[in-house]
């Protein structure tokens, strides 16, 4: 974090200079337009009123609120360009991450950005943090916020006991700052609180548990115990005043004869008097049933979040910390018609801003089957769910079991969204499922990204709380489940000195005949709406492509004939066993042995294709990562990387002289260029100013960003 009250200091003389031959920083030296008065309303899109469930409470004014101000970030679409790059399997840049600082220097905001939001609020009097993820938390009283957002703030408390600062009359800023500010969190969005998980209340024993334990998940899903990693770490995330017990996992370890591992990390309020289902799901599967892995828990209250379900509060921290989860378990789901397109599309680069870093997202498709309900826009359209709406975020629909086999369960959500488009690797399946005779079109876009991705069991979950189990089912059943999942993979990958899986969506897709179809299942839920979806034949909005064979899955993932690897760095160790499918179960696990399950014909494997505040330091300090940066940091591998990327292309065609250029890449180049090199001459000018602030007695080790820079340009490199 910078540090609060002022403004961010100007650059020193030198990087001035420089700066001024840059057409885009030029800002740096504007003058902020005259205020004239006008102003303009942001995220007006909403529908604004007091949700059912929520009463009135009394407000003091001078009690201090927290804003969140989501900062305009640039180069959204190149970054894409590079995550596609990273994560495509058959690509030839496979797995070469950016680092965080790499990152957050390349979606920099501008300088008259920065500096127009922070000099409003000092204006104002209102303290402020500029954060390395370019949100602007800045807190004052109440009556202070009135004023800065021309808005009325209300007390409103949910019957669940949550409590909310929020407005039910909009806002509005300054109409200078209008290209300056995405929103501003922490004013108008309320969250959905979801029901009880528990689908029935019963008290058993431990000899009658509900049918659905790690042990359960291990054999039907095909799964056994990766090397075990200590670089390699997953997550919980749990939100508004969800809380577990540590007593309650030590219970089911003990009860169910697992391994007695704890939760490394909590950060954030846990008060484990007052333990939940959902978290204590998240908890108890994600960390027992690879039962080896270092897992840490998010807890975000809800007391002062900036948005729905406190998104933005996790995201806008999760760089925080010197070691990062590489997965991250989201079993919490809002409605996408709920929220504005611009909030959504910033939770959505934040997660693509992660993903281009090696970190793999996941989070439960609804409970609500396709979203139709009166209070949520009436009866005439599907709702689709949010954060399964990300194309970064892999989405989960929900089984049950039934005669030994699989099928979808009628709550388990899915349907298309109305942000943002379908992306690549799933176009071609979803496709094929439009083709279906008789859909509900006129209910749903054709056109949006599709969800869920794939499936998993979601319920009869033995989850212990306060010391008894309970039956629970839900998506957020199945979210540990499958990020489990990957986190092993994960395991297997480190122990070989490979990269992490990171955005894995096109690793499922790709790999789609080792999911397990399912092809039958419950009337999925549809409100009031006359109908849903249904399971059948291939790709379907209920349980995506199927459910997984690790096993296999894990083959797939660690197979050189599938993946250009980067060179190899760290790890080394012998992988495990060759995985089989377990035939017998320990009597310690449940009184039933795990129903048979027949695994996908094996596929072969794809052949990789041919290469064709007061920012003091500026934001975005080193961050180890280990695993996801087995390959090196994105920028350090742009020789080896064979100029693969945007900013590769160019440092390669003009730095590099062209040596690290590749077959089959010139003509993206030529297309790319123009636009890429606007892109890039802002990333490297910030590099240097980076390099100049950290090595001020030292200057000319910074010879190589300014020579970067300068070729950029199309300028002479000069001695600095």
């Amino acid at each position: 974090l910078s540090s609060r009250g002022t403004r961010p200091p100007s650059p020193p003389l030198s990087t001035m200079r420089l700066l001024l031959a840059l057409p885009l920083l030029l800002c740096v030296l504007a003058v902020i337009s005259t205020v004239d008065g006008r102003r303009v309303p942001l995220e007006d899109n909403l529908d604004l009123f007091k949700p059912a469930g929520w009463s009135y409470g009394t407000l003091n004014s001078d009690q201090l609120h927290t804003i969140t101000i989501a900062l305009r970030q640039t180069n959204f679409e190149a970054l894409h360009s590079i995550l596609e790059k990273v994560s495509m399997p058959s690509s030839p840049q496979y797995g070469r991450y950016m680092t965080k600082q790499e990152v957050n220097a390349f979606v920099r905001p501008s300088e008259l950005t920065i500096v127009s939001v922070t000099r409003w609020l000092e204006e104002n009097k209102i303290d402020y943090t500029v954060l390395d993820s370019w949100f602007v938390e800045a807190t004052a009283p109440v009556s202070t916020i009135e004023t800065l957002l021309q808005t009325k703030f209300s007390k409103f408390v949910h019957a669940s006991g949550v409590q909310m600062t929020r407005s039910i009359s909009g806002y509005s800023v300054p109409a200078e700052l209008e290209d300056h500010i995405e929103f501003v969190g922490g004013v108008v969005r309320f969250p959905v609180i979801k029901s009880s998980l528990k689908p029935i209340k019963l008290q058993r024993d431990v000899e009658s548990l509900p049918q659905v334990t790690p042990q359960f998940i291990r054999e039907m899903y095909n799964i056994t115990t990766p090397p075990v990693e200590s670089s390699n770490i997953q997550a919980v995330v749990s939100f508004l005043g969800q809380y577990f017990d540590p007593q309650d996992l030590t219970d089911m370890q003990q009860a169910l004869s697992l391994p007695e591992n704890p939760i490394e990390k909590v950060l954030g309020p846990n008060i484990v008097s007052q333990p939940g289902v959902e978290a204590s799901l998240d908890v108890q599967y994600l960390l027992n049933i690879p039962g080896n892995i270092r897992t840490w828990v998010y807890s975000t209250s809800g007391e002062r979040e900036g948005g729905n379900e406190p998104f933005l509060v996790w995201l806008s921290h999760l760089g925080d910390t010197s070691e990062i989860p590489f997965v991250f378990s989201i079993s919490y789901q809002d409605i996408e018609n709920t929220i504005s397109p611009d909030f959504a599309q910033r939770v959505n680069m934040e997660f693509l801003k992660w993903s281009v870093q090696g970190h793999s997202f996941v989070t439960g498709s609804g409970d609500w089957g396709v979203g139709c309900k009166p209070e949520w826009g009436g009866c005439k359209a599907f709702n689709a769910d949010f954060p399964s709406d990300s194309p970064y975020v892999t989405s989960l629909g929900a089984t049950r079991m039934q005669g030994g086999q699989e099928v979808g369960i009628g709550f388990s959500s899915g349907g298309f969204s109305n942000f943002f488009p379908r992306f690549k690797a799933q176009s071609d399946v979803v496709s094929k499922f439009l083709q279906t005779p008789n859909l509900p079109t006129n209910y749903f876009n054709q056109t949006g990204r599709a969800f869920p991705d794939i499936g998993c069991i979601g319920n009869d979950f033995a989850v212990w709380v306060r010391s008894r189990p309970e039956p629970v089912a839900g998506t957020s059943a199945s979210t540990p489940t499958w990020a489990s999942q990957i986190s092993m993979f994960n395991s297997l990958r480190i122990s070989q000195g490979l990269p992490t899986m990171g955005f894995i969506n096109p690793f499922i897709y790709q790999f789609q005949k080792l999911f397990l179809d399912i092809t039958t299942g419950d009337t999925q839920a549809h409100g009031c709406c006359p109908t849903g979806f249904e399971c059948q034949p291939g790709w379907d909005p209920y349980t995506g492509l199927g459910t997984p064979n690790w096993g296999l899955l894990a083959d797939a993932a660690m197979s050189p004939r599938n993946f250009n690897f980067p060179p190899k760095r760290g790890g080394g160790g012998r992988r495990s066993a060759p995985r089989s499918r377990p035939t017998t179960t320990s009597s310690s696990t449940r009184s039933r042995n795990a129903p048979a399950r027949n695994p996908p014909a094996r596929a072969p494997p794809t052949k990789a294709a041919p290469a064709a505040n007061n920012q003091k330091a500026a934001p975005g300090a080193a961050t180890p990562a280990p695993a996801a940066a087995a390959g090196g940091g994105f920028m350090s591998n742009m020789a080896s990387m064979a100029a693969g990327s945007f900013i590769g292309h160019v440092v390669a065609d003009k730095f590099l002289g062209g040596n690290g250029e590749q077959a089959g890449e010139q003509t993206e180049l030529q297309a790319n260029q123009a636009q890429a090199l606007a892109q890039q001459c802002e990333f490297f000018s910030h590099s240097f100013n980076q390099c100049l602030e950290q090595n001020s007695d030292n200057i000319a080790s910074c010879q190589f960003s300014f020579t970067a820079l300068s070729d950029c340009m199309n300028k002479p490199p000069t001695d600095i």
